[in-house]
C-alpha cells in the first residue's frame, strides 16, 4: 500500500465503553477468572444480562460490566459514591 492511500484512510473514532461487546472469553481475561466461572456466573445470574450478538452468540456490554463491578466508564475509576 502506498503512503497516499495510508493519508486517505479515515480517521479512527473513539468507541464509547456502551457500545462494546465483550465475548465470553474476553469478559473472562478482563475478570481475571477462568471462562467457566463467566458462565457459571451468568447462569446464577450473578452478572448483567448479556445482550445477543447473533443467532447462537451472546456477550455483554462492557459499560453493563463496569457498572455491575461499580468501575466509572468514562475515566476507569472505582466509583466510591455510595447514595
Amino acid at each position: 500500500m502506498s503512503k497516499s492511500n495510508l493519508s486517505a484512510a479515515p480517521a479512527l473514532k473513539p468507541v464509547a465503553p456502551t457500545k462494546i461487546i465483550l465475548k465470553a472469553q474476553e469478559v473472562a481475561d478482563y475478570l481475571g477468572v477462568h471462562i467457566a466461572t463467566v458462565w457459571r456466573a451468568k447462569k446464577l445470574g450473578t452478572l448483567p444480562a448479556p445482550v445477543k450478538i447473533t443467532q447462537g452468540r451472546i456477550g455483554w456490554l462492557l459499560a453493563d460490566l463496569n457498572k455491575h463491578l461499580g468501575i466509572d466508564s468514562h475515566n476507569g475509576a472505582a466509583n466510591t459514591n455510595t447514595k
